[in-house]
């Protein structure tokens, strides 16, 4: 008759031995309780783990096959933990074979690490993986975004240390944490700080599929005052790093996606710009789009997390309610790398757009500048909050019970505050340097394939003489230089248009013909610049001065 308690006692045991570092000695309890078909998964799963850490594969394909077949004829239905289970040992083993090559049509969900980098876009359940398999995919995604040569550390008793990687910043000291339900609070840092130390680095990073706490995060950060760097990776940030790995992670708990939109062909750009131009200027005789041309285009990504948020707050004194700030649906982005607002023409543009999901290959051929996350969603969360309640707050004025004014500024608190959703986004900025005539332009803007496109600063609707943009009305763009300009005024024109074929121009390209005292406006092709009685003019008012002192000289 089996002894259930020595089963028992020797799971504890071997548990105590795994952290002593004292592994031989624990897999012989763990394979004593399997050799009598223990009824429970713990020495399976350990032993699995062991075997795998140290290569030995047969062992942890026979130790898997072992706990089916427990699981099978003797837990069966009768648990209802049994199923489960038994599910998990199975996949875990049709994973194993598929590694060592033992199935012939079956794909891994992943790849052992010496077979080279992955395909684009490799899809990971990440409800079905364990710890050590975790760490495999962590390995797969620091490799591939540039951390250089990781190594494994076999060694079950690693004291914080399960990768190190080796790159261009020197050696890095990685431990992964797979535990999406849980916060990793300040000893996990002090554990990673220790052996990052003792191993002679100067960076370590802990990746987890959940969060960090206020106190480690703050922790960590007074760890860098002391030259030893230790990087936070949380889930978001790790969705980021696998996106950009070409990794995409499923799960049925909190999504790990980040997002992006689409943006134009040139050719459709080229077209979106010409209506934008056509509609944004006055210009004779000449179209803007017939006198433009696109010569170069760059692609940026700015990492940012869009916020949709809900307020209902309600300030009272004591004559009662004096202020009510509620806002349903609220939106606008943040920058994951600075934690500063975007300008809200942003959401504005993107409103309605179509998502897609962001990998490795969203804009290829296009070589996009890429910045990063570097904002946890802990802090990102903080930020949030922070910014709603700096668009919220109010001054509001009233009349108190002694028929006195009073003015009170209504500022909403975090319980207040509703946080719908968070989401990560790559927003694609377009950069083109074009030429309109003899002009070059440098132009920053938002584009997307519906034709929509808005244009980031005033570079194009800036005037040229002033400096000043141009917002009342619509500019005039010189039919001679190709630059924009105020259009003509009573007083002080920036902008003119030919008397005689009507062209528009700026000051500066602009001549003038004198006719008795007042002086019209003409293009080069309209007059020869070479007769005295032609001069560039400073401005219409300086024009009719010169005719009267004129006139005044004749009559004297």
């Amino acid at each position: 008759m089996v002894n259930l308690d020595l089963q028992v006692q020797r799971n504890l045991k071997g548990i105590e031995l795994e952290k002593a570092g004292e592994v031989e000695k624990a897999i012989e309890l763990y394979e004593a309780n399997i050799a009598d078909n223990f009824d429970g998964n713990h020495p399976y799963d350990r032993l699995a783990v062991i075997y795998r850490r140290l290569g030995k594969t047969d062992d942890e394909i026979r130790v898997l096959r072992k706990g089916i077949w427990v699981f099978e004829n003797i837990v069966g239905s009768q648990r209802a933990d049994g199923m489960p289970k038994l599910d998990r040992f199975k996949k875990r083993l049709e994973k194993t074979l598929a590694i060592k090559g033992e199935v012939g049509d079956l794909k891994p969900t992943l790849k052992p690490a010496t077979q080279g980098p992955m395909d684009d876009n490799e899809q990971v359940n990440l409800d079905d993986l364990d710890g050590f398999e975790f760490e495999r995919v962590c390995h797969r995604i620091l490799e591939r975004i540039g951390y250089g040569e990781v190594e494994d550390i076999v060694d079950v008793g690693d004291e914080g240390k399960d990768l190190v990687a080796q790159g261009p910043q020197g050696r890095m000291i990685v431990e992964c944490k797979h535990s999406p339900d849980s916060s990793v609070g300040r000893p996990i840092i002090q554990k990673l700080h220790s052996a990052t130390v003792s191993s002679g680095c100067r960076i370590g990073m802990i990746i987890t599929t959940g969060s960090f706490s206020k106190t480690a995060l703050q922790y960590a950060e007074r760890l860098s005052s002391t030259g030893v760097q230790i990087k936070l990776v949380d889930r978001s940030l790790l969705a980021d790093m696998a996106a950009r790995a070409g990794i995409e992670f499923t799960t049925l708990k909190k999504p790990m996606s980040v997002w992006t939109y689409d943006v134009s062909e040139q050719e459709n750009l080229d077209r979106a710009f010409a209506r934008f131009l056509d509609s944004s200027f006055e210009s004779h005789p000449a179209k803007p789009s017939q006198m433009l041309e696109i010569l170069a285009r760059e692609l940026e990504l700015i990492p940012a997390f869009e916020i949709r948020y809900d307020v209902d707050a309600i300030f009272k004194t004591s004559i009662g309610l004096v202020h009510h700030e509620a806002r349903k649906g609220g939106r606008f982005m943040l920058e994951a790398e600075t934690g500063k607002p975007l300008k809200d023409e942003f959401p504005r543009f993107f409103e309605g757009l179509p998502l897609k999901r962001f990998s490795s290959d969203s804009f290829k051929g296009w070589h996009p500048k890429e910045m990063q996350f570097q904002i946890d969603m802990t802090r990102m969360r903080e930020l949030a909050k922070n910014e709603i309640i700096r668009r919220h707050t109010k001054s509001v004025s009233y009349v108190g019970g002694n028929n006195r004014m009073y003015e009170k500024t209504c500022v909403p608190n975090e319980k207040q505050i509703t946080l719908c959703d968070l989401r990560q986004l790559y927003i694609p900025i377009s950069t083109s340097n074009m030429k309109i005539l003899k002009t070059q332009y440098k132009v920053r803007y938002l584009d997307h394939p519906s034709g929509k496109v808005d244009i980031l600063g005033n570079t194009l609707l800036q005037c040229v003489i002033c400096n000043e943009p141009v917002n009342e009305t619509k500019p005039y763009l010189c039919n001679v230089c190709g630059r924009p300009c105020h259009p003509r005024k009573t007083f002080s024109s920036h902008g003119f248009k030919c008397r005689i074929c009507g062209k528009t121009m700026c000051k500066d390209c602009t001549a003038f013909k004198r006719n008795f005292i007042l002086k019209s406006p003409r293009c080069p092709s309209c007059m020869d610049l070479k007769k005295p009685d032609v001069e560039k003019a400073k401005s219409p008012s300086s024009a009719v001065t010169s005719g009267l002192l004129e006139e005044t000289r004749k009559r004297v």
